[in-house]
């Protein structure tokens, strides 16, 4: 049964295994991270896509590389609703400074021009196939690639920390790899990877606040500085009442 077969919609075994690493990273604990990222990288349940999956799919939150994520089967409706309009729209010329002006990254594939502008389409989904499952409305919360990222991010050696990177980069149609990186330039092509791959997911802010940037940059350059308590979500009015 294809409903009962499809875990990536439960928080599985190896989501939990991935949202360990996620949380040890947040703590510091670059050596439990990296442990259980590995676990997750090396199961090989979650092939990374390849541009003849997602051509012609619709495919472009990469569903076979979802360890964990949510289903809504108005998703379509509400990216209608609050996105088409053009209430995201940003210039074209700071999303290919985004991509780096790179052609073959795939990832760019999920954009639509406006006129001068441009428009994210990545959860404007009406259907697509994930092997021989019919699925759409995925919001995806824990992705292969971020264990990837997270590998990068913990490992004391540089040239593994190149390798997890080029590993997805390659998966995402970039041929050029990363050469010659430091420890000081790593962290540099990790946020870029954040940036390219996790837009609209709502990930980039938490890589903001768990490293702590006091100034977070937007698209056509420059910068929002954080003033405060910004990345401090207020509790809910309804659950301060009680």
């Amino acid at each position: 049964n294809n409903f009962y077969g499809y875990t990536r919609n439960r928080l599985n075994y190896y989501a939990a295994l991935a949202l360990k690493a996620r949380i040890a990273l947040y703590q510091g604990d670059k050596a439990t991270a990296y442990r259980y990222a590995h676990m997750v990288t090396d199961s090989n349940l979650f092939p990374l896509t390849n541009l003849d999956k997602i051509t012609g799919s619709n495919d472009q939150t990469f569903t076979t590389e979802h360890v964990f994520a949510l289903t809504s089967d108005d998703l379509s409706s509400v990216y209608n609703r609050l996105i088409l309009p053009g209430n995201l729209n940003i210039p074209q010329d700071a999303v290919q400074a985004l991509y780096e002006n790179n052609a073959t990254d795939f990832r760019f594939s999920s954009w639509r021009p406006v006129g001068t502008t441009i428009i994210n389409t990545k959860f404007q989904q009406s259907g697509f196939k994930n092997d021989s499952l019919s699925i759409a409305g995925q919001m995806p919360l824990l992705r292969l690639s971020e264990q990837y990222y997270i590998l990068a991010e913990s490992t004391d050696n540089i040239d593994s920390a190149t390798v997890f990177l080029n590993t997805v980069r390659r998966a995402r149609g970039i041929e050029q790899p990363l050469q010659g990186l430091t420890l000081q330039t790593l962290g540099a092509e990790i946020l870029k990877e954040y940036r390219k791959e996790f837009y609209s997911e709502g990930q980039l802010f938490f890589y903001y606040k768990r490293l702590n940037f006091s100034t977070i940059p937007v698209h056509g350059g420059g910068s929002v500085p954080i003033i405060g308590e910004s990345y401090v979500w207020p509790i809910p009015l309804a659950e301060t009442q009680y």
